[in-house]
């Protein structure tokens, strides 16, 4: 879980670090060619912002199978697949209709094309938030425990002999 929390605390620092490129690029001004300046950054943000998403779903994935009974495990993957593939759908849809919301008003900051990056962040935020009610090792370790002394509960492992 220290993983999960870490990737969200990340993404909550380098969403709104996106909406800083464009005054990077116009300190830069319109010369021959794209500058180095603005490249080291963007390619730095891209980079920590996948090996954020990486450690955060695989870390998801780990929770989620640490959580459930051993029965329930295929029920729970084909549940975080179905929610995580309508993520995906919606996901796409709410950050295009933001930025067309943000571009097409004359608000300021963070209302002007920041909003998407300030949603992101703030959802980055609402899931650092929610990591906090997940149990701790020790309180799964102690769950694991209880359910293999139940009755009827096999220690073995599925497929085991």
């Amino acid at each position: 879980m220290p993983l999960y929390r870490l990737a969200a605390l990340v993404s909550l620092v380098l969403y709104p670090l996106f909406s800083l490129l464009p005054k990077l690029a116009a300190t830069h001004g319109h010369s021959e060619g794209t500058p180095v300046g603005l490249w080291v950054p963007l390619i730095v943000l891209i980079l920590l912002r996948y090996a954020a998403m990486v450690v955060g779903l695989a870390s998801l994935q780990i929770m989620s199978n640490d959580m459930v009974k051993p029965e329930e495990r295929a029920l729970i993957n084909g549940l975080g697949q179905s929610v995580g593939s309508f993520a995906r759908a919606v996901g796409p849809s709410l950050g295009g209709f933001t930025w067309s919301w943000s571009l097409g008003n004359s608000l300021i900051a963070p209302f002007d094309f920041h909003a998407s990056f300030v949603l992101l962040a703030l959802i980055s935020f609402a899931q650092f938030i929610s990591s906090l009610a997940l149990p701790n090792q020790q309180e799964l370790d102690a769950e694991h425990k209880r359910w293999k002394s139940m009755p009827g509960q096999d220690s073995r492992r599925p497929g085991q002999v």
